[in-house]
């Protein structure tokens, strides 16, 4: 099960589609949790016909801000919409693969103080309410949990920090740190004006967090929006171990293969022993001559895909702890470019 949540702020309305529209094109979550959508419930109409083979329900904007909406692939999950109001939105998930359910909370934190200490409030009432630990938490807070989610701007005050980690520890949820950087939101400024924040985040409930399951999170790459959005990936069942070998489609086009298969086979006469001991062998070298050849053939392909997210990962590290210069930004585009082609031909 994969989750989603993104906060599309900064977008205009063509744009908010045709990015939208391309990301669930290309999302494998089952779930995408949206902040921001700045939609009325006719727009949110008009806006759910437009992505194709996803269902959705939303609460309104409030004019020209806000606006909260959760899409669903209907052939993998199920989702139910409970209770709604202007920053969160309460849904009951049914996971059709795994036969399993769960709440899911949508929330877009206020910008002031008060405000934020109020949702928070009510939202732990909720959260009891509902009486399970297998709730997820999802969306854009507008708070942190320590100042070393925020690099520039104004120091956030005690009294907002304070008030948000109360609401984590009450309602016992466990935080989701993503596994390739920090910063969920950027400023798009350089030098000394550029700002960025941990504000768009996932929290699980204790179920989550058994010795029989693994969170994971990541931010995804995804350029236009201030906001990047956050994958929120949860495996049951116990850790897999080493997968199995398999044989890949793309072996087959290449017109060597065949002959190589051959040759290789008419190599093995070196080992002795029992017709299934030889057997044996004899398919553990053709396993490890397929590998090898695969490595050496493939590998332009990979090492590129490698290159490119490395050095993505390189800047998203000089933006936190230097901010975005215009090198930056152009360079950062010309990557996301490149690893498009890249995945494109893998």
């Amino acid at each position: 099960m994969k989750i989603t949540t993104w906060n599309v702020r900064g977008l205009s309305a063509p744009n908010k589609r045709r990015l939208v529209k391309r990301v669930l094109s290309r999302s494998a979550s089952e779930i995408i949790v949206m902040q921001e959508t700045k939609l009325s419930i006719d727009n949110a109409e008009g806006f759910l016909k437009y992505c194709r083979d996803w269902e959705g329900v939303f609460q309104e904007a409030n004019g020209s801000t806000g606006g909260l909406g959760i899409l669903w692939k209907p052939d993998s999950v199920k989702v139910n919409l409970f209770e709604k109001a202007e920053n969160w939105m309460i849904c009951n998930v049914y996971n059709i693969r795994e036969n399993s359910k769960f709440p899911l909370i949508n929330v877009y934190g206020p910008s002031k103080t008060v405000e934020k200490t109020k949702v928070w409030n009510i939202l732990t009432n909720k959260i009891k309410d509902l009486m399970s630990d297998r709730v997820v938490v999802a969306g854009d807070f507008n708070a942190l949990l320590d100042l070393d989610q925020k690099k520039g701007g104004l120091r956030m005050t005690n009294k907002v920090m304070d008030d948000f980690r109360d609401f984590v520890e009450r309602n016992q949820l466990v935080d989701v740190k993503p596994k390739n950087g920090r910063s969920t939101w950027i400023n798009r400024r350089v030098n000394f004006a550029n700002i960025s924040e941990r504000l768009d985040r996932h929290f699980i409930g204790e179920y989550w967090m058994g010795s029989s399951f693994q969170a994971e999170a990541c931010i995804l790459h995804v350029s236009l929006s201030d906001h990047f959005p956050v994958e929120l990936k949860l495996s049951e069942g116990l850790p897999k171990g080493k997968s199995s070998f398999k044989v890949l489609s793309m072996w087959w086009r290449d017109g060597e293969f065949l002959s190589n298969l051959e040759r290789w086979w008419k190599e093995i006469n070196i080992f002795k022993g029992t017709p299934s001991f030889f057997f044996v062998k004899r398919m553990n070298f053709m396993k490890k001559k397929i590998k090898r050849w695969n490595r050496d053939c493939f590998k332009n392909i990979f090492e590129e895909k490698s290159r490119i997210e490395e050095a993505l990962l390189q800047i998203n590290s000089d933006t936190i702890l230097r901010g975005m210069t215009n090198d930056t930004f152009l360079r950062e585009k010309a990557l996301k470019e490149e690893l498009a082609e890249v995945l494109l031909r893998e």
